[in-house]
């Protein structure tokens, strides 16, 4: 997957991220912004698992981000934690 395929695929991700956080619209500002530093050749996966642990958070959960590369370096699965929320509830009353 090239650094275009990775970089749109998380706007895409970054695009579903809240700004009603502060902390949250700071990092999301930061991941818009970001340039892949071609001196890591795995520089643009991990800004896609950033992006990925943000929506976590995002969401109420823990920032943990992943993603399955083939050898081809095409990205096969992503995902976020989603320990909490939408499956895990409390409800205090």
């Amino acid at each position: 997957m090239n650094n275009k395929k990775i970089k749109e695929s998380g706007l895409k991700e970054i695009a579903k991220i809240g700004l009603e956080n502060k902390k949250i619209s700071r990092w999301r500002t930061r991941l818009l912004n970001y340039k892949f530093n071609g001196a890591y050749p795995d520089d643009k996966y991990v800004w896609l698992t950033n992006v990925l642990a943000l929506k976590g958070v995002d969401s109420g959960n823990f920032g943990v981000g992943c993603i399955l590369v083939d050898v081809y370096g095409n990205v096969v699965v992503q995902g976020h934690n989603e320990v909490f929320h939408p499956y895990l509830s409390f409800e205090c009353g």
